[in-house]
């Protein structure tokens, strides 16, 4: 059983698609969740068109903030398994059942999300979000951004709430204030389909955040939760610098040395390999690997330090077809959409 956790803040205008994208869902057996953090327009007037015995409704007088409203979703959720979804988006009718299939075949695994699709104010693909699929990339990918994409995860309840006491007040990251606890000490693992579509508009968090505000939010937020989590992944101690030199790209901020960040990036990739040896040998982070390079070369203006590009290149020689098909967003997309291939992240 799963409860849909759905926070919502005057989104009255897209709530109907989210909502009616849970309750099409061929997994049945659920509750949505719906908490209103003091909405000021239309948005109890949406929930109540909806009659589904399904649906519990939450509505706080005054905004409280996101990470209020998970953890009051948290205490209140009915069932043992968590999904979270934002107010703005919706999901593939299939995505619960992908995933709670996931779990009950990988008990030891605490957390799923998936890949998805970034679309604008009227629902239009940009781009494919892609996510590391197993244990290894997961722990890598955290070092730099979120390895989950937040609104596509179905995690365990227990764990979260009782172990890790539920989301870290943190604004405006409190899902990587938990990710960075969370995978040092549970497995995890993405499904490689995109199962859910992300609206980025004008008027939601990452449309409003100006480059000044997401660098102050960098110093101020990100990397005190960075800092000790990539020290006690590595066991030793890492610069600042270069974790804000590397946390930087995927944030809007952008190193201002590019050949500082990807000399950077050789040295703690080199670190990792030696941290973790079989991350030499698995396919899946080879993958993840591949996107992620060809994702920062693409952000970070200036050519590449020479030393990051044998890793490229092996990579893509080594699985030609596969990481041709990777870098191809419409090729990665239907190549996924044929089938599941379960990762296998221990």
């Amino acid at each position: 059983m799963v409860t849909v956790l759905l926070p919502v803040h005057n989104a009255a205008g897209y709530l109907e698609q989210a909502v009616t994208s849970v309750l099409n869902q061929s997994f049945t057996r659920f509750e949505c969740l719906i908490i209103d953090d003091g909405s000021t327009d239309a948005t109890p007037l949406v929930v109540k068109r909806f009659a589904d015995p399904r649906i519990r409704y939450l509505r706080l007088e005054t905004r409280k903030g996101i990470g209020h409203c998970l953890n009051l979703g948290l205490r209140q959720a009915r069932y043992p398994l968590i999904a979270r979804q934002d107010a703005d988006d919706w999901s593939h009718p299939r995505r619960l059942e992908y995933q709670v299939t996931f779990l009950k075949q990988h008990p030891r695994c605490v957390i799923v999300g998936t890949h998805g699709y970034a679309v604008d104010e009227r629902g239009r693909r940009f781009a494919y979000l892609y996510k590391p699929v197993q244990w290894l990339g997961l722990r890598w990918y955290q070092c730099f951004e979120s390895p989950f994409l937040h609104t596509s995860v179905l995690f365990r309840r227990e764990v979260v709430l009782r172990e890790m006491g539920g989301y870290p007040q943190c604004r405006h990251c409190e899902d990587i204030a938990l990710w960075t606890r969370l995978v040092l000490h549970h497995p995890g693992a993405n499904l490689p389909r995109p199962l859910v579509n992300h609206r980025i508009h004008a008027q939601s968090v990452i449309g409003r955040i100006t480059r000044s505000q997401a660098d102050r939010l960098l110093e101020k937020s990100v990397l005190p939760l960075l800092i000790p989590y990539v020290q006690t992944l590595f066991e030793a101690p890492i610069p600042r610098e270069w974790i804000r030199v590397l946390a930087s790209a995927p944030r809007r901020v952008g190193p201002n040395s590019p050949q500082a960040f990807w000399y950077h990036f050789r040295e703690l990739l080199m670190r990792f390999y030696h941290r973790f040896p079989e991350a030499r040998t698995s396919v899946a982070f080879q993958e993840d690997l591949v996107y992620q390079l060809a994702k920062y070369i693409r952000q970070v203006p200036g050519r590449p330090e020479l030393g990051v590009l044998p890793f490229f290149l092996w990579c893509i020689l080594k699985r030609p077809y596969r990481s041709l098909r990777l870098l191809s967003r419409k090729g990665f997309s239907a190549l996924h959409f044929r089938r599941v291939r379960w990762p296998h992240f221990w």
